[in-house]
């Protein structure tokens, strides 16, 4: 069995939280007008995947539950061995790349994480015409599937690139 490590855990575990605790803003009918002296609003890279699954009691249960070390160790586990093998490897490759874009690019980018067999990811996959994973988008246009992360990365950059120019 391959075990995923402690990083791409708590990516995982990030990535699961965030869509229980935080939905997506409601898109708004307009943009506004930015200028020179308004910071660009961040690039947006959905990222959508097979991910690691860790299930969530209420939300008032699991205020009680973070603070048992119990139920950090089952949650730990859940996510380890929620994968098979090929896929977890798969996973960790993603994970490693999604830290050196957040490293290399901080908050000029917003990576999300969606699993592709969850509702938000089968209504993605069938927005942008996926049908492998992984598949990265960005900015809901350009798209790159597969293990290639170095052409998703090309992608960011020709995007961050195009924004600067104008």
């Amino acid at each position: 069995m391959v075990m995923l490590d402690e990083a791409s855990l708590d990516v995982a575990a990030t990535a699961v939280a965030g869509v229980v605790r935080h939905p997506a803003p409601c898109p708004r009918p307009w943009r506004p007008a930015y200028s020179s002296a308004m910071p660009l609003p961040p690039v947006a890279v959905d990222v959508i995947a097979y991910a690691p699954v860790a299930f969530f009691h209420c939300l008032h249960c699991e205020t009680i539950w973070q603070h048992s070390a119990v139920r950090a160790r089952d949650r730990r586990e859940q996510l380890a061995t929620s994968l098979p093998a090929d896929l977890a490897l798969e996973y960790q490759r993603l994970s490693d790349w999604a830290r050196t874009v957040d490293a290399t690019y901080g908050g000029r980018v917003r990576l999300r994480i969606i699993d592709a067999v969850s509702v938000e990811g089968w209504a993605k996959s069938l927005r942008y015409g996926v049908r492998r994973y992984p598949a990265v988008v960005v900015d809901g246009k350009a798209q790159s599937v597969g293990m290639e992360f170095e052409r998703a990365t090309e992608l960011i950059e020709r995007r961050l690139e195009a924004r600067s120019d104008t």
